[in-house]
């Protein structure tokens, strides 16, 4: 345990010194992503691409959003700060693989063969569809969220380092987590907690928790708000969906 252990915390620390020594070069770029593809910044950004939405968000709203690729640091110790959290963020990121990897080989030894395979199967899912869920926040949503926001604003645009990394890191792993409602509806079903019909039934007041939920990961705004249920009710009516192939599956 304790060498699993060791072996876990090294590889964070020397994914994060890469990150470190990458941080200008690199991650930066990928920080800055969102707001230059606002800002139309395609070409000097090789992480940003075109969204044809917000083209017609950026001729429409606030001429200060093709600025918003300017960050700004407004303390002493906030520049080296942020670049320390995010290195460490993102070698956590990196070296997910080899902890998960220590983690398993210590809890597979004391379970069967199907319960590993049950563990496999869902561990995979789960993380899969949690880097698809960060990806869809960080690229489509938080880029229309913030063009919607800052856009239409009568004020000037300045934008903070610390506070962009911060908002954009808890949107985005917000809306990440939501993208394991299917895995979870798909384990509840399996251990006899929920079926279609329920979820059918209980579409109404799933449409409220959902509403709630965006309510909590976003900004005081109800078109923002709107914009991340979307997805989120669209996960649902596939979760259904996949539970209702499954159930015909079975008595096939």
């Amino acid at each position: 345990m304790r060498v699993r252990v060791l072996v876990s915390i090294i590889s964070i620390l020397g994914a994060m010194v890469i990150c470190w020594l990458l941080f200008d070069s690199v991650i930066v770029d990928f920080m800055k992503a969102p707001l230059d593809m606002v800002a139309g910044s395609y070409a000097t950004n090789p992480f940003a691409f075109r969204n044809p939405l917000l083209d017609i968000l950026r001729d429409r709203l606030n001429p200060d959003l093709i600025s918003l690729g300017r960050l700004k640091v407004l303390s002493v110790f906030e520049s080296i700060t942020v670049r320390f959290k995010v290195s460490l963020l993102s070698g956590a990121i990196l070296a997910s693989p080899i902890v998960i990897w220590q983690a398993w080989k210590f809890v597979a030894a004391g379970l069967y063969q199907h319960e590993r395979r049950y563990v496999t199967t869902y561990s995979a899912a789960s993380l899969l569809l949690f880097l698809i869920g960060c990806a869809f926040s960080f690229f489509i949503l938080f880029p229309i969220v913030a063009a919607m926001l800052l856009g239409n604003t009568q004020f000037d645009i300045t934008l903070r380092l610390e506070y962009y990394v911060s908002q954009a890191t808890f949107f985005t792993i917000g809306v990440g987590s939501m993208f394991e409602m299917p895995l979870v509806l798909l384990f509840l079903a399996k251990i006899g907690v929920v079926d279609v019909d329920t979820l059918r039934a209980k579409r109404r007041h799933v449409i409220l928790a959902i509403l709630v939920i965006a309510a909590m990961i976003t900004p005081p705004d109800p078109l923002t708000q709107i914009i991340v249920a979307v997805p989120m009710l669209g996960l649902y009516e596939i979760s259904i969906l996949i539970l209702k192939l499954r159930a015909r599956a079975e008595t096939s």
